[in-house]
């Protein structure tokens, strides 16, 4: 979960149709950046919101179990779901009973499932559980990202089921220079290009412009870098990003100008190994403020993470306070 570069942060900056989830040279198979440390053998989540004052009293609060199970074998990443479901036996280790309300039944969202071909990681596969969309990711032996493939489908008219003239498949390539760093993406459904990404670095090789088309957008994001080649600021039309870093090289702060107005700003703390233990945003046009602080066990993986969400436009200035907590099992010795 290091910051060093901020790629994590901004997918959308950096990043083009499937990078956002694959990026840089850690892959992460799942949603919200799952980077685990150690002999795991199976992780869940579960999210809790609760909307209370500052003063502690709660106002209203609801119950929200989202689960993301992984399953591991040899400690590599074969299986993944995420669904919502219903208990209460994990609200005891961190919050006072409250009158939650859980959500019946179980509604699965995604399942992942990776592939290997010896130790290199070759494939992954993501589908919704009600057969609408599906993701395949495909590396090169090298290890690197090869193609993104969508197939999407849309239900009949009048029903819940799956219409099977409506299918769409697009598909994404990545094309890498000699250095191995990502220098073209194309995108193409059914033998038209719908989405050209290229890059352009400077005899540093520091990236200095992205240019991105698609059938809705014609767009240049300008980087200027310092001299280890880290964004320290980023142009698109008429917005721009600066960002700041310690003497370690890890991202301390982003701020996000819109014409030489500020509109959103970022902090981050991290602890002696450089994991984030918080994280201040704060929107300034809509005067929101979240902060987020992490928890982490023996093996330096985060089990609790705590979000609160301050806004000035809330009565009686309300925040509300999410939760996500991790129970991670490891393999016996």
């Amino acid at each position: 979960m290091r910051l060093r570069t901020g790629a994590a942060l901004f997918g959308v900056w950096l990043a083009g149709p499937g990078m956002a989830a694959l990026s840089g040279e850690e892959h992460s198979l799942m949603p919200d950046g799952v980077r685990l440390r150690g002999p795991v053998e199976r992780v869940r989540e579960y999210r809790v919101e609760v909307r209370s004052s500052e003063t502690g009293e709660l106002v209203e609060s609801a119950y929200r179990e989202f689960m993301q199970e992984l399953r591991f074998d040899s400690g590599r990443l074969v299986y993944a779901r995420s669904y919502l479901s219903a208990s209460d036996d994990i609200l005891e280790s961190f919050l006072p009973p409250r009158p939650f309300f859980p959500v019946p039944a179980v509604d699965a969202w995604y399942t992942t499932r990776a592939t290997y071909f010896g130790e290199r990681l070759a494939g992954v596969t993501r589908s919704s559980d009600d057969g609408l969309a599906t993701e395949t990711w495909q590396f090169e032996a090298s290890g690197l990202l090869q193609t993104l493939e969508r197939n999407t489908r849309y239900l009949e008219p009048g029903t819940y089921l799956p219409d099977p003239e409506s299918r769409t498949v697009a598909r994404f390539s990545y094309i890498y220079d000699g250095q191995r760093r990502l220098d073209r993406t194309i995108g193409t459904i059914g033998g038209e290009i719908i989405y050209r990404e290229s890059r352009q670095r400077n005899q540093r090789s520091c990236l200095t412009r992205v240019s991105i088309q698609d059938a809705d957008l014609r767009e240049v994001r300008d980087y200027e870098c310092d001299d280890a080649c880290r964004p320290v600021r980023i142009t698109i039309g008429g917005r721009q990003m600066e960002l700041e870093y310690d003497s370690g090289g890890m991202l301390t702060q982003w701020n996000l100008f819109s014409a030489s107005e500020p509109v959103a700003s970022t902090r981050y703390v991290y602890n002696e190994v450089g994991d984030p233990i918080e994280i201040a945003e704060e929107t300034f046009g809509e005067s929101v403020m979240r902060n987020r602080s992490y928890t982490y066990d023996a093996n330096g993986n985060w089990t609790r993470m705590q979000e609160v969400v301050r806004s000035e436009d809330a009565p009686d200035d309300q925040q509300e306070t999410f939760v996500l907590i991790r129970k991670i099992e490891y393999r016996s010795p």
